[in-house]
């Protein structure tokens, strides 16, 4: 969904759970693409020797801020194929732990480009291409400050099993259901095995041995996966 004008203050108490697993996947994509452009726009700064002209301080906060983009890839990610089972505390803690990282970096964004980058070239088209990368990662964070609301919002869902989990429910019922069939099997047999049939089946009476204890093993096994 859209998020609010102003950062971090995004209302999510009206949206729905398949509303924040839209914004997860929104934000994915987001670190995405800013993540490449800034990885790209380095190495374009390289090849024009200019990065080394960069302050160190702005360098490192750039490759400080391109790590934690591609951890929060990853977390979202996770996090995102997880929620599809259901809603566990530690997916809150996750969210709300990349939220309070991304507020303390819009933070050095803000301290580093203002008070310690100097002086700036402005008309410099190289020196454009590291103001745009300071632009598009502070505004990247700046947009995960909502991971907070998102986060909290979930809660609200906490426990919450989706339809995966039924299935797998489901399927724990089958177990209980062949180790049923395969108690009536046994109980078969052992009347085979201990009954008195007519002379012409008497020489492969003796096959109802082996079948019992194979089918007893079965049902010992299914029983023990319950």
């Amino acid at each position: 969904m859209p998020r609010g004008l102003f950062a971090g203050m995004t209302d999510y108490s009206h949206q729905t759970f398949q509303d924040i697993l839209d914004d997860l996947n929104d934000w994915k994509a987001g670190l995405s693409s800013t993540t490449e452009y800034i990885n790209a726009t380095v190495k374009q700064l390289h090849d024009n020797e200019y990065w080394s002209k960069v302050p160190d301080n702005m360098k490192s906060l750039v490759a400080y801020a391109s790590k934690f983009y591609e951890t929060s890839i990853a977390e979202i990610d996770d996090i995102t194929q997880n929620l599809k089972i259901d809603v566990q505390p530690h997916h809150i803690a996750r969210l709300r732990s990349l939220a309070k990282t991304a507020h303390e970096l819009n933070l050095d964004f803000g301290h580093v480009w203002h008070r310690e980058y100097g002086p700036k070239d402005y008309g410099n088209p190289n020196f454009s291409n590291v103001e745009r990368i300071y632009a598009r990662g502070r505004d990247m964070v700046v947009d995960m400050l909502d991971l907070s609301n998102a986060a909290e919002r979930l809660e609200a869902f906490l426990g919450m099993k989706s339809g995966k989990v039924d299935q797998g429910k489901s399927k724990r019922y089958t177990i209980p259901i062949l180790s049923l069939i395969l108690g009536i099997l046994v109980a078969i047999v052992s009347n085979v095995a201990s009954s008195m049939w007519p002379p012409a089946f008497q020489p492969y009476l003796w096959l109802s041995w082996p079948l019992l204890v194979i089918l007893t093993v079965i049902s010992i096994v299914l029983l023990l996966k319950q």
